[in-house]
């Protein structure tokens, strides 16, 4: 197996074509990774979640980093690494911007199949749009010998 660094546009391209990252944030020292559905779009990670502890933890430290990877075999693999700042959409207009980005593919995004764009909304719903700027962007590929 060899490993190369992979080009910016290469990079660009591995995050358009997938929809599953994984986030890394940190609070009080204490690291938390998970993963997340997402869009990339004006330059920025669009993502979705109900509150919860990533929530708590990007809120507290916005530093946060991305993974993304995609994988043929276990010689054969690419990964790109985003590291950037959380942000938050807080008015009704930001976040019907959000939605509407991440609508583009089917829903696939809304948690118990509840549409935030629906005019009713169940008690206690409240979702949260966020970005991630992507400030550096890298990316290795593995190749099979």
């Amino acid at each position: 197996m060899r490993l190369r660094e992979m080009l910016p546009s290469e990079c660009s391209i591995l995050i358009s074509e997938q929809r599953v990252a994984r986030l890394g944030c940190c609070r009080d020292n204490q690291p938390y990774v998970v993963p997340i559905y997402y869009i990339r779009a004006e330059g920025q990670i669009f993502s979705f979640s109900m509150p919860g502890r990533k929530i708590e933890f990007m809120r507290s430290n916005p530093l946060v980093c991305v993974e993304i990877e995609h994988s043929t075999d276990q010689h054969r693999w690419k990964c790109v690494i985003i590291e950037g700042r959380y942000r938050e959409f807080h008015e009704g207009t930001e976040k019907k911007h959000a939605w509407g980005i991440l609508n583009v593919y089917n829903d696939w995004w809304e948690p118990g199949a509840l549409n935030w764009g629906a005019d009713e909304k169940p008690p206690g719903y409240l979702p949260i749009f966020f970005a991630i700027s992507m400030d550096k962007v890298t990316g290795r590929e593995a190749l099979a010998s």
